[in-house]
């Protein structure tokens, strides 16, 4: 199982917002629905994640603004965009 240290670095990689900036540029652009789909998947790594520590790892909840930064879903609306989740589906929006 990877260390912590691993799964930050992993999380930095897969949820950067260079990554996240350049999906949200694309949205309006010919790789929409690749866009869309990379957003998606950078939303689910996310949570999982973050679920994934608290559960196996018995993370305090408290603790994973610090390792992880604040949640994507959270800080999307920094890029014009404005996500909810039903029934374990994503909705993107503008802000």
């Amino acid at each position: 199982m990877q260390t912590l240290w691993n799964l930050i670095e992993d999380h930095q990689s897969r949820c950067s917002y260079d990554k996240i900036r350049y999906f949200v540029k694309e949205v309006d652009g010919e790789k929409k629905n690749e866009a869309i789909k990379g957003i998606y998947d950078i939303l689910g790594y996310d949570d999982s994640i973050r679920e994934l520590v608290v559960k196996k790892g018995k993370m305090d909840p408290e603790n994973l603004d610090f390792l992880f930064g604040r949640p994507v879903k959270a800080t999307i609306r920094r890029f014009g965009l404005k996500v909810e989740k039903k029934d374990d589906k994503y909705y993107l929006s503008p802000k």
